[in-house]
């Protein structure tokens, strides 16, 4: 028993030495380990050295510039900004012009368990934007205006700073617009259901200049406040739509028009003078099987700059058409680019020897309403519409 007994003793004697080695060694290392605790603790990463102001345009140039929205989450939204470290995220959350412009996609399905989360999500990013002009894209698939009310009134909320409104959805929508919106500057209507005159809905936005229709409606005669307009883009109307139109559109600077259909009644006989406008565009959905329309033999536009036009608008005689146009306008035209032309280079030339052409097979109207691709953004805005540059080599012709 006394063997045993001492043989306990010497192993507890054993592993305190060890436990002693062990201790010292710790000791050690955290010696070593807590100058360079120091070092770390006493480095500031550069980026961190910025002013906040500085650090906040970087958070502008990470996002979509304005007025096209963010995504609502994932590594392209400003909520990522928040989840790098504690100065990012008190940064980005007062920083209201990262939360200004906003995309709510509400799904088709008739009970989806998502919505709660992205009107949540919705309404913690408008609360955030401070007192900025906001840019709206409201986008839903689900017929007439079932469970959309909760989004309609968020957005209402926050209507007096709508500045962007873009509606991809039923036109019962339409109601979100319905009264005064002080600060609209741009609105997109992409609906794919017939609209019906609604004798309650009334628009009231006196800065309103900048409007495209995805599909043009009678119903929207009484609605756009057409003689404030400046800019004016509808990708798909009726060919006797386009003159009443533009009789009451006069003040444009920009027009785009793609003609869906011609039909038995004339698009235009009445002689019509835009004094300002300086860009058109004139597209026929399908041009091999139009008729003439006559629309270009009716306008007069003294300022015009820039014309695109589809040839078969030209017909019967694209080149005597266009110098009569011109020389009636007495415009100055800097580039025509012509679509689907099949008239010779050479003879336009010596028809409008001063102008500069290009051309190109029929061109996709819709890029204001739905992305190129499906992991694509949008990648036209009614502020950039007047910019873009026409594509196409007259030497390709």
């Amino acid at each position: 028993m006394n063997l045993i007994l001492a043989a306990r003793r010497a192993r507890i004697a054993d592993i305190d030495a060890k436990v002693l080695e062990l201790q010292r060694s710790i000791q050690f290392l955290q010696e070593d380990r807590a100058p360079l605790q120091d070092d770390l603790d006493a480095y500031r990463y550069p980026v961190l050295t910025l002013p906040p102001e500085i650090v906040a345009e970087i958070f502008m140039h990470f996002l979509p510039g304005y007025p096209h929205p963010a995504p609502t989450t994932g590594l392209d939204s400003p909520t990522v900004l928040t989840q790098v470290c504690q100065t990012w995220r008190q940064l980005a959350l007062s920083t209201p012009s990262l939360w200004r412009a906003v995309t709510l996609c509400v799904e088709k399905t008739d009970i989806p368990p998502q919505d709660g989360q992205l009107l949540l999500m919705t309404a913690a990013s408008l609360a955030r934007s401070g007192s900025c002009s906001l840019s709206v894209e409201l986008i839903s698939e689900r017929p007439g205006w079932r469970g959309l009310d909760p989004f309609v009134d968020l957005i209402t909320t926050y209507s007096n700073r709508l500045e962007h409104l873009k509606l991809r959805s039923s036109p019962s929508l339409l109601r979100l617009i319905n009264g005064p919106l002080v600060s609209l500057r741009c609105l997109t209507l992409c609906t794919w259901k017939e609209l019906y005159d609604d004798p309650h809905l009334q628009l009231s936005a006196p800065l309103l200049q900048k409007v495209a229709i995805q599909h043009y409606h009678t119903a929207l005669r009484a609605l756009i406040p057409w003689a404030q307009l400046t800019v004016l883009v509808i990708a798909s109307i009726p060919s006797q739509q386009c003159g009443r139109v533009l009789a009451l559109a006069v003040n444009l600077v920009y027009c785009e028009f793609t003609i869906s259909r011609q039909t038995q009644e004339s698009s235009a006989s009445t002689p019509l003078t835009m004094h300002h406008l300086e860009t058109l565009v004139l597209r026929v959905q399908w041009p091999k099987s139009y008729p003439v329309l006559g629309l270009i033999d009716v306008l007069t536009l003294p300022a015009l700059i820039r014309l695109n036009i589809t040839e078969v608008l030209l017909e019967p005689s694209p080149t005597i058409t266009l110098s009569q146009f011109i020389s009636r306008s007495g415009c100055r035209l800097q580039k025509i680019h012509l679509t689907e032309a099949s008239v010779l280079a050479d003879d336009y030339h010596q028809a409008v020897p001063t102008a500069e052409f290009s051309s190109s097979r029929w061109e996709n109207p819709l890029s204001l309403f739905y992305a190129q691709s499906r992991d694509a953004e949008e990648t036209l805005d009614l502020d950039d519409i007047e910019n873009v540059e026409w594509e196409g080599d007259l030497n390709d012709w």
